[in-house]
């Protein structure tokens, strides 16, 4: 797969977290309050009438306990960097 940003591949942005969101059973109230917003804008950016700014991002990983990378598509792994030498690897 070649690597491709949220700018160029939005929908596999919001795809990944509908699938984590699901697979967790966690519900968009959950998560909007993670993100400090309403429930209605959360379903906003998941249906891709509104973008998720970079710190809605780095939130949904912290919360999630995903990589940035993977939610944005750029690796197919999942897991987080746990210290400084793997982020550098």
């Amino acid at each position: 797969m070649a690597h491709e940003t949220v700018m160029n591949n939005p929908l596999l942005l919001r795809k990944r977290i509908s699938d984590e969101l699901k697979r967790r059973r966690y519900t968009q109230e959950q998560y909007a309050s993670v993100l400090h917003m309403s429930q209605p804008m959360v379903s906003r950016r998941l249906a891709g009438k509104a973008s998720f700014s970079v710190m809605d991002i780095q939130r949904t990983a912290e919360w999630l306990q995903l990589s940035t990378d993977y939610l944005y598509g750029l690796t197919e792994d999942p897991t987080p960097a746990t210290d400084m030498e793997q982020v550098y690897a």
